[in-house]
């Protein structure tokens, strides 16, 4: 006999409030596969991923927050790795290079669904997170990073093998002023990565010591006033965001003064946005999700937008350019 399991539209509706799209389409999944959690399930993180036409990345965050909600039991099985030589590694970072597009994420899991409520406290602590990459950690093309300063020009050629924009090692003279940016923003609770490293080093490149010092100030500043009003979800997101705008001549304080002057005082929520336009494209409609995207844009949410498009590019295929969204299926 099929069994199914019983969604209650209580059930539907608390989920849809505590998780993201890709987080929800994950869960239920997993409750197809085994409804009433009789016992652990041995899955893929690419399978799963292929099934849901989601990236890897994402399905691995998917799985961890579902750990942590105690929607799940999280067991690492087996994992992939590979070690950096120390000539290699960053000192500001811990984070492993992930530039490799050749190197297959095979980790395999157990997962178990849980009987009963997701208050119940007798399931396992979610295990390490030492497999899942950190979603925060997005690698940019080379090219990103290729800019003509005045009369000499930092091209790909350049970069590290490790990819890490600019060479951060003992003989550049940036590393010590990097390694103290980043110190700004984790003491600020932020928590940093090699695509802030870059980011900063690219900013570095532009101006001096005590402007990129202010650009970064300013970063720290907006990101920590939106984390105590609690409309932050992504505090790494956003200030990668932050120094992204300031590498293009632009400031991030600049949406807070637009908002201000339009007379806004809530942000719209994240996950109630990204999921109408989830339903949005899945119902093909993708110039209702653009005019949304776009409108939120010209509001002056573009730090909203930005996480969003972090978060959800290869599902949605939304990119950013300095005008506004730009849709990568249109020809």
């Amino acid at each position: 006999m099929t069994r199914h399991y019983r969604l209650t539209a209580e059930e539907w509706i608390t989920n849809n409030d505590r998780f993201r799209p890709a987080e929800i389409k994950v869960l239920y999944y997993l409750r197809t596969l085994d409804p009433f959690g009789n016992g652990w399930l041995d899955v893929v993180v690419t399978d799963i991923g292929k099934a849901l036409k989601l990236d890897k990345g994402t399905v691995s965050r998917a799985l961890r927050r579902l750990a942590e909600t105690k929607e799940i039991d999280l067991e690492i099985k087996t994992a992939r790795v590979r070690l950096i030589s120390l000539s290699q590694e960053l000192s500001v970072d811990n984070v492993l290079s992930t530039d490799n597009v050749d190197d297959r994420e095979t980790t395999s899991m157990i997962v178990r669904q849980p009987n009963g409520s997701v208050d119940n406290t007798s399931f396992s602590e979610p295990a390490p997170e030492a497999s899942f990459k950190d979603p925060e950690c997005t690698n940019r093309s080379n090219k990103e990073f290729k800019r003509t300063i005045g009369t000499s020009t930092v091209a790909p050629s350049s970069l590290n093998s490790d990819g890490l924009g600019t060479k951060l090692d003992l003989s550049n003279p940036y590393e010590t002023e990097v390694k103290a940016l980043l110190m700004l923003a984790t003491q600020a609770g932020i928590k940093t990565n090699g695509t802030h490293s870059r980011t900063i080093a690219a900013l570095r490149l532009q101006r001096s010591a005590a402007e990129t010092r202010l650009a970064v100030e300013k970063s720290v500043s907006a990101v920590a006033e939106q984390i105590k009003r609690g409309k932050c979800n992504n505090p790494s997101a956003m200030f990668n965001a932050s120094l992204q705008r300031e590498l293009n001549g632009q400031g991030f304080t600049a949406n807070e003064a637009k908002r201000n002057t339009k007379g806004r005082t809530e942000e719209p929520s994240l996950n109630k946005t990204a999921l109408s336009i989830s339903k949005a494209l899945e119902r093909h409609d993708r110039a209702w999700a653009l005019g949304r995207l776009q409108q939120l844009w010209d509001d002056g949410y573009q730090d909203l937008i930005e996480e969003m498009l972090h978060l959800f590019k290869r599902e949605w295929g939304f990119s950013l350019t300095n005008e506004g969204i730009c849709d990568a299926y249109e020809t």
